[in-house]
């Protein structure tokens, strides 16, 4: 795979990888089972360069479809996040959010500390910010 930035559509979802580590996502309307199982194809395709920060821009974001809720807290392995920064995430998706990861923690798909893995911020300069952050703690560990 080419070392530098990619490019996705899924559905009306954009993914963009940005090398070293970060999945930029933007969402625009609901996410369904189906578009789960393909955003799980793109991580598959990162594999060599996990851990990998998750980046959600939120802002034109539509309801979870409680089967890719499930399907993602039971097939994305937690050594493959780093962790996910959300950009602007209403309360529902915090909620569902913090949701999936007990979920995965509750079935044995989480390592226990997938919660402290979520950023919530309110602007693109933050989330750089928290990607520093979660780069340093990688560093640390």
């Amino acid at each position: 795979m080419p070392q530098g930035p990619r490019e996705w559509m899924v559905g009306d979802h954009i993914f963009r990888f940005e090398p070293p580590d970060v999945i930029w996502a933007t969402y625009h309307g609901p996410l369904t089972l189906e578009h789960a199982t393909r955003v799980m194809g793109i991580f598959q395709e990162l594999r060599e360069f996990h851990p990998l920060i998750v980046v959600s821009v939120m802002k034109d974001a539509g309801r979870l479809d409680p089967e890719a809720g499930r399907y993602f807290s039971e097939k994305i392995p937690s050594e493959w996040s780093l962790g996910t920064i959300y950009i602007g995430a209403r309360l529902l998706h915090r909620a569902l959010a913090k949701g999936i990861a007990l979920a995965a923690q509750l079935t044995g798909h989480g390592d226990g500390r997938g919660a402290e893995r979520l950023l919530f911020v309110s602007t693109f300069e933050q989330a750089h910010e928290a990607i520093a952050q979660l780069r340093a703690r990688r560093r640390k560990a």
